[in-house]
């Protein structure tokens, strides 16, 4: 089964580094991600379901605020296109980095960070193992 990890472009478009005192979320790069998920269903970059009704799962994976992790999930949810949405923070002092056999479950990743990941090279192998697979 094909899977695909979904990540932001970060260039000269990236936000700048700030605080949740500092400056509320963009609704745009909330609007992007989602919009890079749904982009990938309806073109064809996600595996077609074997039953009509099937809907992917997909799996946040954010070093990011944990409001700002819901709020994504949140819309992602309420699109109604997916079955499942699970958030795995990977930042700071959260849960180690999740497994690929934990990856494997879903059909679709969302990758960001707007702060640094806890175990970036753990996560950069088990994204590259899950491509793999």
């Amino acid at each position: 089964m094909l899977r695909h990890a979904i990540t932001p472009a970060r260039g000269g478009g990236g936000r700048s580094r700030r605080t949740a005192a500092t400056a509320p979320r963009s609704l745009v790069s909330v609007a992007t991600l989602v919009a890079l998920v749904l982009s990938a269903l309806a073109f064809g970059a996600l595996p077609a379901q074997a039953e009509p009704e099937a809907k992917p799962k997909v799996a946040l994976l954010a070093a990011d605020e944990a409001s700002w992790i819901a709020d994504v999930q949140d819309k992602l949810v309420g699109t109604g296109g997916f079955s499942a949405v699970d958030a795995f923070p990977v930042q700071g002092c959260s849960l180690p980095t999740p497994t690929l056999a934990q990856l494997e479950q879903y059909d679709a990743l969302l990758v960001w960070n707007d702060c640094n990941f806890r175990e970036p090279d753990a996560l950069g192998d088990v994204l590259a193992d899950y491509g793999r697979a």
